[in-house]
């Protein structure tokens, strides 16, 4: 995967991200089966951009496989 391929993935997953009640996990399952991607792939995008600061959330009260996204982000950089 090039960097121009990365940077539209991380977009597409930011915009998933907003405003649902699906959890991480089941966004990130679901744009990996979509995108015919290996298997957490858009979970290593999604950690990438915490690391980056690019999704600001709190990790010690957090369980990404269960909350919704929209409950547990509290800002998504773009």
């Amino acid at each position: 995967m090039n960097v121009g391929d990365f940077q539209s993935l991380a977009k597409i997953l930011k915009l998933k991200l907003q405003g649902t009640e699906l959890s991480i996990t089941q966004i990130t399952t679901a744009l990996d089966v979509e995108h015919h991607l290996e298997g957490g792939s858009f979970l290593s995008i999604f950690k990438h951009l915490i690391a980056r600061k690019e999704i600001v959330m709190d990790m010690l009260n957090t369980n990404i496989s269960s909350c919704s996204s929209a409950k547990l982000i509290q800002r998504i950089i773009h």
